[in-house]
């Protein structure tokens, strides 16, 4: 008893969340849609039985059927057609049911009173209404009941001759219609709340997955794999990157221990993640401590070299600050803009990574590089040289690639 009474109580309780009702309701318009083609055809089918059984009245209740087909038919076309919201439509849904119950007791009325089988008719309308309109448990048993309320009420006021026993036999046929079609009501309710809470948690999970898959993968990759493509690889054109790494990191890890080098290591990342993230860039990974960062593999930010030189100008600065007296920290740092291939790789523990004589100059420019430095190529220099201040290092031999004129980037020209 008390499990029931607690069933109840948590179907009031989503009741009174919106969500939760807009949920449930979600398929308003298809609902409307086909309970009023339903019920038109339930109602003009039922012109050839009242002539079949050759009513008294057969003209008055295929007038009034034609009339209500045409009421709750307008009723529909106004709501497909002014497209209105959800809770006009769910007045109108009401509006409809009223309007057939009304008509239904004319037509019982028509069809002979309380003798007549027609009766039954609401039964039609109970089931359709208890079993098929997504609204609370307390709205359809309510109305329900009330329907069989205003059914009674008009045919006692339209039947000239009471007859009891009729009237009790048809009434309980009615009522136990009713009491199952809630208890219906009920369990699809309660289904409803908790097919919600499952689409919620699955909601929830979905975005946490996704959000996993964001801190290792960039977003338009995360978009492509969700709509299902197997392979990732692609070829970039006119991408900048980006190489930077702790100098001295590794005798600085003989001077602290293991948990403060890990603190550390990690704090200087999350800051250049931040950085990453404001300058509108891609992080595509570490490697010890080395952070590679690249712009360009998206539309998103077209300006992708600047904004990796205004990157590569605040990294220095953030390095030197962290520094507590007892070390010096400083970076290395080295860039290079052109063509890259780019690609998922790997079942378990998979990374999105780039490769390219592009990735290899950049790292080289890095590695070639002095501490607190920014090195570029010619190329990043003649895309820089109008906005930035550039001093020419000189030729470099670079491995594999001979000689490169290189520069030092050393800030933004007000």
């Amino acid at each position: 008893m008390r499990t029931l009474k607690n069933r109840i109580f948590s179907l009031l309780k989503w009741n009174k969340n919106a969500q939760f009702v807009e949920f449930r309701e979600r398929h308003i318009f298809t609902l409307a849609i086909v309970s009023t083609l339903t019920g038109i055809g339930f109602y003009v089918g039922f012109i050839s039985l009242d002539h079949i059984l050759e009513l008294v009245d057969a003209k008055k209740t295929t007038f009034i059927r034609l009339i209500t087909s045409v009421i709750i038919g307008t009723n529909l076309l106004l709501d497909l057609s002014m497209k209105r919201s959800r809770q006009k439509v769910k007045i109108h849904i009401y509006f409809g049911y009223y309007v057939v119950v009304i008509s239904s007791s004319f037509i019982t009325f028509y069809a002979g009173g309380l003798g007549s089988s027609y009766w039954a008719f609401l039964n039609f309308v109970l089931i359709f209404w208890l079993t098929l309109v997504p609204f609370s448990f307390l709205e359809l048993s309510l109305h329900g009941l009330n329907f069989i309320f205003v059914y009674n009420v008009l045919l006692l006021y339209l039947v000239p001759h009471f007859d009891l026993p009729k009237f009790v036999e048809y009434n309980s046929l009615l009522l136990g219609t009713w009491l199952l079609g809630s208890t219906v009501a009920f369990i699809n309710n309660r289904f409803s709340a908790v097919i919600f809470e499952a689409h919620n948690t699955i909601e929830k999970e979905r975005h946490k997955s996704e959000g996993l898959l964001l801190n290792v993968l960039p977003a338009p990759i995360v978009t492509r794999l969700k709509n299902g493509e197997k392979q990732i690889a692609d070829k970039i054109e006119n991408v900048s990157v980006l190489f930077a790494d702790i100098v001295n990191f590794t005798e600085l890890s003989t001077r602290i221990p293991p948990e403060g080098l890990v603190a550390l290591l990690n704090t200087i990342f999350s800051e250049f993640d931040t950085l990453t993230e404001s300058f509108g860039l891609e992080k595509i990974k570490t490697i010890g401590d080395a952070y590679m960062v690249v712009g360009g593999l998206s539309f998103t930010n077209p300006d992708h070299t600047n904004a990796i030189a205004d990157m590569a100008l605040a990294m220095p600065k953030l390095v030197s600050s962290l520094a507590n007296g007892e070390y010096v920290l400083d970076v290395r740092i080295g860039v290079h803009f052109g063509t890259v291939v780019a690609g998922i790789i790997g079942k378990k523990k998979f990374i999105y990574d780039l490769w390219g004589d592009t990735v290899n100059i950049a790292s080289r420019m890095e590695s070639h590089g002095l501490p607190g430095k920014i090195q570029v190529t010619e190329t990043v220099y003649n895309k820089l040289q109008n906005h930035y201040t550039l001093k020419e290092r000189g030729k470099l031999e670079i491995k594999g690639k001979g000689f490169m004129n290189t520069w030092w980037l050393e800030g933004k020209q007000n």
